[in-house]
């Protein structure tokens, strides 16, 4: 499950990285950080819990914009 995790934010960070603040694909690569947190809590001790967390948060509240 985390590596289709990682594959879908990897497709989606350059579609992300070319649209405006209000893009579908900014705010399903959100979502992506955000399952992927919650896996990672789920399946265990997750050290990276946070990271994906406050990617996901940064991304919707505009603190974070992904690079080409």
């Amino acid at each position: 499950m985390e590596l289709r995790l990682l594959c879908l934010a990897a497709w989606l960070w350059p579609q992300a990285a070319r649209g405006g603040w209000h893009a579908p694909a900014r705010r399903a690569l959100a979502r992506v950080f955000a399952t992927h947190a919650w896996h990672l809590e789920v399946s265990g001790p997750g050290r990276e819990v946070a990271v994906y967390a406050n990617r996901a948060l940064d991304l919707l509240v505009g603190n974070f914009a992904p690079e080409r």
